[in-house]
């Protein structure tokens, strides 16, 4: 009898198991794209407090944030995982030190942005930068255009402007890239501004730390989200705009689940399972499979107890 209680018990927890509707997680593809470009640092922003901006790009360059004009928790400008969240900025920015890694000759910028305004005037996404005088590069919003600049040994800006890029309260996928002779922008996966040519970024001299939000000085600053900024040693193509773009596909909705199956027990009638929202047929069916199932256990229970 003990053992026959056991296979029953068994039998109604294999019903169960079998009868509650799996959960769908929700896993992100965009950061692994990222990764796959090998940035020098990627800084998703997602942290819920502290000062440390981490490095999600396996080389532990951390930036600081800075100022008091930042909210950490800001929602999530990925579609395709909305628990990472963003931080949106109104003066603060993220600073990272000067180091010789930040010292490319081909390189790309690139970040998910939401500008609260875009009204005339500057805000940085991403520099390097003097505190005092100049910058090596910027990527900003001037008014609502997306410009891109990069000093070279001469001194002096090449320039890529893409007119009237940016939306209020509207998200952009931007990545900016210098080849060493040739510039590009592009928005959401499209170019624009077209190719401009660009003599080779200058060497950048000390204390020209790189940052997110603001120049280095805190001038400048961003109004609105910024996520998922990133740095590579590189420059991007397109095909990759597009590939982080898709990456970042918004998932595609989930089935209906099915009903949670409800096991009642009273001292006077037994066991009856009912499923929520499916007819009687169904709900029938299911237990009488089980039933079926018990029965021949029975059966082969009280075999084994006469061969005993």
């Amino acid at each position: 009898m003990r053992r026959l209680k056991t296979v029953l018990v068994v039998v109604w927890a294999l019903l169960l198991v079998l009868l509650v509707p799996s959960s769908a997680w929700a896993v992100s593809t965009y950061e692994p794209a990222v990764v796959a470009d090998t940035p020098l640092a990627y800084y998703r922003l997602g942290e819920a407090s502290g000062t440390s901006a981490a490095d999600a790009s396996g080389n532990s360059r951390s930036g600081t944030y800075t100022g008091s004009t930042y909210t950490l928790g800001a929602a999530s400008l990925l579609a395709s995982e909305s628990t990472n969240t963003a931080v949106s900025f109104s003066g603060g920015r993220v600073a990272v030190s000067d180091a010789a890694w930040m010292d490319a000759s081909a390189f790309t910028v690139e970040a998910l942005v939401k500008p609260s305004t875009v009204a005339a005037g500057v805000g940085v996404i991403i520099a390097r930068s003097n505190p005092t005088s100049y910058e090596s590069f910027d990527l900003r919003r001037n008014g609502s255009d997306v410009v891109w600049r990069v000093m070279n040994t001469g001194f002096a800006y090449n320039t890529v402007t893409c007119s009237g890029a940016l939306t209020a309260d509207t998200k952009a996928h931007i990545m900016a890239t210098h080849s060493g002779s040739v510039m590009k922008v592009y928005v959401n996966g499209t170019q624009c501004g077209g190719d401009v040519s660009a003599s080779a970024p200058r060497n950048p001299s000390i204390n020209e730390a790189m940052s997110i939000g603001a120049l280095g000085n805190g001038s400048s600053s961003f109004a609105g989200t910024i996520d998922e900024a990133a740095y590579y040693g590189t420059a991007l193509t397109e095909a990759r705009a597009d590939a982080h773009i898709a990456a970042d596909a918004e998932p595609e909705p989930e089935p209906e689940p099915d009903p949670d199956p409800v096991l009642t027990c009273t001292e006077a009638s037994p066991c009856v399972m009912t499923l929520e929202g499916q007819d009687d047929f169904e709900v029938a069916t299911v237990v009488g499979l089980g039933v079926l199932v018990m029965i021949q256990l029975v059966g082969v229970i009280g075999s084994w107890g006469r061969r005993g």
